[in-house]
């Protein structure tokens, strides 16, 4: 049971920026606000573990690169759909790897 809760913790903190992406969405219909507060989630939790000087795993790396890379794809085409697919390419890679 132990290992599921570690398991779900780190799904939910790479979830964590998609999650309050869509939150916030729904509760303003802000694209732009929702996009930026969703990638600086994401963008801190990198610096947080940065700053503890903890070892950042591969897939944080590439769930930064995909907050980052699909807000900015959203921002430009003002679209939110390349926020919300963000999920399913993490798990696409690692479902093949």
């Amino acid at each position: 049971m132990k290992n599921l809760f570690a398991a779900a913790k780190l799904l939910l903190l790479d979830m964590a920026s998609t999650f309050l992406f869509v939150v916030l969405l729904l509760l303003t219909q802000n694209i732009p606000l929702s996009v930026i507060l969703g990638v600086a989630l994401g963008v801190a939790q990198i610096g947080w573990e940065f700053v503890r000087k903890k070892p950042i795993d591969t897939m944080q790396w590439m769930s930064l690169f995909l907050v980052v890379g699909s807000g900015a794809a959203t921002l430009l085409t003002k679209d939110p759909r390349f926020v919300m697919v963000k999920p399913s390419l993490i798990y696409v890679v690692v479902g093949v790897v």
